[in-house]
């Protein structure tokens, strides 16, 4: 299963991450795609998901884009990360413009109650 974090680059993705990778057998979470617009951000994040995967032996694959189509095309969960932002971060701001629709989870599944 393929899922997205929209805001991949935020500082709550790396818990985000070892909760997958934790639980791997009840999410089965083939590949994860973080995607954020701020690129030099989501690169250190996604390095440090991608050692958290490997310290837990958790064979799905971390891929990681600035662009959203890519990133959402074919996910079967899409999610926001960021619980919220402090500052005034254009980064964050440009994930808060993110229309909601392109963050409803795809064929009906769910990782948390709503």
């Amino acid at each position: 299963m393929k899922v997205t974090v929209v805001g991949g680059g935020s500082t709550y993705t790396p818990e985000l991450v070892d909760g997958i990778a934790r639980l791997k057998q009840m999410f089965g979470v083939d590949e994860l795609v973080l995607t954020d617009p701020a690129e030099k951000r989501l690169a250190l994040v996604a390095g440090i998901s991608q050692r958290i995967f490997a310290k837990y032996g958790y064979s799905g694959q971390i891929k990681f884009t600035s662009d959203l189509d890519r990133a959402v095309s074919d996910a079967a969960v899409r999610s926001a990360a960021a619980k919220g932002s402090l500052g005034r971060d254009e980064a964050a701001a440009s994930c808060r413009q993110v229309p909601r629709s392109r963050l409803r989870p795809a064929r009906g599944r769910h990782l948390t109650r709503r």
